[in-house]
């Protein structure tokens, strides 16, 4: 099966990763060996949706959606790092959630801080009551094997104040590019070994004709103007 060509947008932008990939972007050196993490509120105060409804099935999606920076020892874009959370709903026991998700990309200009997304997910049946808030409280931890100890944040309540049903359902699966973001990070010049990372982050915006249906992304990327194609994974 001969593979479509990407629309034109994503292929310059994905030209655009192979033209930089040799330059070598060095984050700014720091001497602290610690791990740290915040918050990003690129948007102002963030906001939970309640219930994405069904009509056709009676269902009820709820979820919230929140950004985090975190900065590996050092500095060193080029470190591996994981992160996770627990939640707790409508004043309930905290519990632990799924993985934070890496965006793969890198915050400008220092190019120190690596960008992770912490979700809030959850399906109800037509019986049950849609959560009304939600605390969640992250944590990142290095993977290096001298790797300081793991930071956290303390939890962040936030509403789930916003109720859609969509009219009218669609025929069929539907998707189209919001933004893409690409870069070449390397190590500290100060780093005891040298590393060069390259990333790409694409955002799709989704549509299921279920409206409640968990969705799953994939795709593939290319360093030769659209001869050959590598899988990039995905995310949902």
């Amino acid at each position: 099966m001969q593979r479509q060509a990407l629309p034109a947008l994503l292929r310059v932008l994905l030209v655009a990763v192979a033209g930089v990939a040799g330059r070598d972007q060095s984050p700014t050196a720091s001497r602290d060996d610690s791990l740290s993490l915040s918050w990003i509120f690129a948007d102002g105060q963030p906001w939970g949706v309640r219930c994405v409804g069904s009509a056709r099935a009676g269902l009820c999606r709820a979820h919230a959606h929140l950004l985090l920076a975190a900065t590996a020892p050092g500095g060193d874009a080029a470190g591996a790092l994981v992160s996770g959370a627990t939640h707790a709903v409508d004043g309930g026991a905290a519990v632990a959630a799924g993985p934070c998700v890496y965006e793969v990309h890198v915050i400008p200009p220092a190019l120190t801080q690596q960008v992770f997304t912490v979700n809030y997910d959850a399906l109800l049946p037509p019986a049950a009551a849609p959560p009304k808030r939600v605390c969640i409280s992250p944590w990142v931890a290095s993977v290096a094997s001298s790797a300081p100890a793991p930071a956290s944040l303390p939890p962040y309540c936030m509403a789930l104040n916003v109720s859609v049903s969509p009219p009218n359902a669609i025929a069929s699966t539907a998707a189209r590019l919001l933004f893409g973001n690409w870069s070449v990070v390397c190590s500290s010049k100060s780093a005891k070994r040298k590393l060069c990372r390259t990333m790409g982050h694409v955002a799709l915006l989704g549509a299921a004709p279920g409206v409640v249906s968990p969705m799953a992304a994939t795709g593939a990327v290319s360093f030769d103007g659209g001869e050959s194609w590598a899988e990039a994974g995905g995310s949902r």
